[in-house]
C-alpha cells in the first residue's frame, strides 16, 4: 500500500486530483492492461494528465512490477517515480505557472489579449504561453507583431521532467526559451 495509491478509474481519478491543489496526483490501475498503472495528475487549473506506466516483473495480477516503465525511462518503486519524475515534472509546472508570461487560457482568449497589449503599444512584441489542449503540460508560445498580422504566431514547447524542448533545442529554463525566441 501506498499513500499515493487509490482505487479508483479514470474519471474518479480526474475528479479526485481537481479537487487537490495543482500538482497533486494519483497512482492507480490502469483500466486497460493489469500490465499497467496510471498516474493522475493536475497540471494546472481544471487540467488532467494521464500518464501510463508499464510493469514489468510482477509476481502476480495483483502486485506491483518490480520494474516500472515511463516512456522508456525505468523506475524500481512509487517513490522511485515520485523522486525522479513526478517531482522534477512538477518543479518544471510550478516554474511555468509563476512566469507572468503564462495564461491558462484557450487560443482564442490568449489572441485577443496579445491583439490589445499590440493595439496598445504597436511596437511592441507581446507573447505569453499556455498549455497545449490535450497534451499538457506542454506549452504554445503565442506571439504577435506587425508583420504577424491579426493571428500572431504560434510555436509548441515540449514540457518534461528534466525541461523543456523547443525548436529542436533542450533548455533547463523557461526564461531561456523566451530569451531565444523574443529577446526577453
Amino acid at each position: 500500500d501506498h499513500d499515493r495509491w487509490k482505487d479508483v478509474n479514470a474519471a474518479e481519478a480526474e475528479t479526485f486530483v481537481k479537487s487537490k491543489p495543482i500538482g497533486a496526483f494519483i497512482f492507480r490501475q490502469s483500466s486497460q492492461s493489469t500490465q499497467k498503472i496510471n498516474i493522475t495528475w493536475h497540471v494546472f487549473e481544471g487540467v488532467v494528465r494521464h500518464i501510463v506506466v508499464d510493469e514489468f516483473e510482477k509476481d502476480d495480477d495483483f502486485s506491483l512490477g518490480k520494474v516500472l516503465s515511463i516512456e522508456s525511462r525505468r523506475f524500481h518503486s512509487l517513490d522511485d517515480i515520485i523522486t525522479r519524475f513526478m517531482n522534477p515534472w512538477t518543479d518544471v509546472v510550478n516554474e511555468i505557472i509563476a512566469s507572468p508570461k503564462f495564461r491558462n487560457a484557450s487560443k482564442d482568449e490568449v489572441k485577443a489579449e496579445l491583439k490589445s497589449c499590440l493595439d496598445a503599444n504597436p511596437n511592441s512584441f507581446p507573447y505569453f504561453i499556455y498549455p497545449l489542449p490535450n497534451r499538457a503540460p506542454n506549452l504554445i508560445i503565442h506571439y504577435m507583431f506587425k508583420k504577424t498580422g491579426a493571428a500572431g504566431h504560434r510555436d509548441i514547447i515540449t514540457v518534461n521532467s528534466d525541461g523543456y524542448q523547443f525548436q529542436k533545442k533542450e533548455f533547463h529554463k523557461l526564461k531561456e526559451i523566451f530569451e531565444r525566441s523574443c529577446g526577453s
